[in-house]
């Protein structure tokens, strides 16, 4: 079980960008990226460039006080935002209005629950949970099955960012005898 925990936490880190040594897919400049640093500060904005400062690799990030330019060797992760919302769902089960997108991703919450959230084009969720609690039958286990579609997404006139609603709902069941 360990060893597929690890399997499936190796899987789910592909779609970032880890450190100065690797290069940055060329078509994430230009659009809003999440960016965390060896501080433990994150940033959110569009990634402008690429930039050089005092001889090291740099990269400009447009936020929403500032454009800053950041070393290289003080980022541990940059993802695109649009990557970065498909793990939301894994603390609640509708925490945002965001869809998962063209993303999926698989969870294993505490070993006892597995799950997965696939999206259905830029508009569609499905989530599925199900429990797998040691020494309780399969058929008394815990099963839940979440759907949204996000109907809206208005950008702000004046901020940076936008809104999103949605609509969704949750079935969830046990299947005791």
């Amino acid at each position: 079980m360990r060893w597929a925990a690890l399997a499936i936490a190796c899987v789910m880190s592909l779609s970032t960008w880890a450190g100065p040594r690797s290069d940055i897919p060329e078509e994430w400049f230009g659009t809003l990226v999440h960016v965390r640093l060896t501080t433990g500060d994150v940033l959110r904005g569009e990634l402008l460039s690429r930039a050089m400062r005092d001889s090291i690799e740099a990269i400009k990030v447009r936020t929403a006080v500032g454009t800053a330019t950041i070393d290289l060797d003080q980022v541990v992760e940059i993802r695109p935002l649009e990557s970065f919302y498909r793990h939301a769902w894994r603390t609640l089960l509708m925490p945002t209005a965001e869809p998962i997108g063209t993303n999926h991703s698989i969870l294993s919450m505490e070993l006892l629950t597995l799950g997965a959230g696939i999206g259905v084009g830029q508009i569609g969720s499905i989530l599925l949970l199900r429990s797998i609690v040691p020494g309780i039958p399969a058929s008394h286990q815990l099963s839940v099955i979440n759907a949204k579609a996000t109907l809206v997404r208005a950008e702000y006139q004046q901020l940076d960012g936008h809104l999103s609603l949605c609509v969704g709902g949750n079935l969830a069941w046990i299947n005791a005898q």
